[in-house]
Formats: structure tokens, C-alpha cells, sequence
């Protein structure tokens, strides 16, 4: 019997899903609450050791206050900050006349920029890293990298805890 090799890195950052569409538009509309996002996906798993409860009240409002999705819209990515406000970042895939074109938003209307703004197929894993590690607003990087490491960590405990600060998850990119 042949045994089944794992995936190797490159395998994995070559991977492009076939589309951010389904006939049925499963992905259109969801729910944008980062704490029901993370309830749902513990609930789904069975594994509540890595649920953590936001430390403030308003905390539980993370990404109630996205911009509403456009036309045929879907959320490829989502970068979540466990800030005391439990900030959202999204990344969006819109079909145009032409393939794809893709935005970013988040609950403060800032305008980011990034690479590329359209592809004429869905992204690669790698591509849409790029495209993460690249996000800036007003010249100034908003990677996640750049976000954990803003913050400040003074004993061990802090540090440890940095790890989990940044947590970037995609329906579409299941290994990201």
C-alpha cells in the first residue's frame, strides 16, 4: 500500500481555490460577529480550550460594524485583533467583467492599499499572503506581522500571549 505524503509548503502556498462562488451563494451575507465566528467554529471543533472571551463588553460587538458587502461580495480573509475592541479587518473578492476585484475593509473606514487589486482567477495561497503582509494605510504597514509587533510585551506572560493577538482565517484558504 502507497502511503499518502503530506502536503509540502510549496504545495500548499500554490494552492488556488477553483472559486469564491457556489451556485447556491452560500457566502453571501455572513455573519460578521468575530466572537460568533469563533463560538461556531469551537462548538463545530469540541475544543473550547482555545475560546477566549473578549476583555471588555463592547469587545463582543468585533465586526458588527464592517461596511455591508456589495453585490455578489465575499470574504476571502479575515485578519481579527484580540484589542480590547476585538478589531476586524476583511478582504473581500467581488466578480467583475474582467475576473476579479478585491477590496479591504475594516470598522474605521480606513483605505488601505494593496497588491493586486484584481486577478483574472482566484488568488493563490501565496498571493493572497503577499497581498496580507503588503496591506498599509497612509504609507504606514498594517501586516499583521507590524500589528503583533506594536504591541508591547514586557515580561513572558505578555509575549506569550502576542502569539495569539493576530489570527488571520479565510472559508476559502483553510491551511492560512
Amino acid at each position: 500500500m502507497k502511503k499518502l505524503s503530506s502536503p509540502t509548503t510549496a504545495d500548499v502556498l500554490e494552492y488556488v481555490p477553483e472559486t469564491y462562488w457556489d451556485e447556491h451563494g452560500s457566502h453571501l451575507g455572513k455573519d460578521l460577529n468575530e466572537f460568533e465566528r469563533r463560538l461556531q467554529a469551537t462548538i463545530s471543533t469540541g475544543d473550547w480550550s482555545n475560546l477566549r472571551l473578549p476583555a471588555v463588553r463592547f469587545g463582543f460587538e468585533g465586526g458588527n460594524y464592517l461596511p455591508k458587502f456589495l453585490n455578489y461580495e465575499v470574504e476571502i480573509a479575515r485578519i481579527a485583533l484580540e484589542s480590547t475592541t476585538w478589531d476586524v479587518k476583511s478582504i473581500r473578492a467581488m466578480p467583475t467583467s474582467r475576473g476579479i476585484a478585491y477590496r479591504v475593509v475594516d470598522e474605521y473606514n480606513n483605505q488601505y492599499s494593496f497588491k493586486p487589486k484584481t486577478s483574472r482567477r482566484p488568488l493563490s495561497m501565496k498571493q493572497l499572503i503577499k497581498l496580507i503582509e503588503g496591506l498599509n494605510v497612509d504609507g504606514v504597514s498594517s501586516s499583521p506581522a507590524v500589528l503583533r509587533a506594536d504591541q508591547t510585551a514586557d515580561n513572558a506572560s505578555a509575549i506569550q500571549q502576542l502569539k495569539t493577538f493576530v489570527s488571520v482565517s479565510s472559508d476559502f484558504y483553510p491551511t492560512l
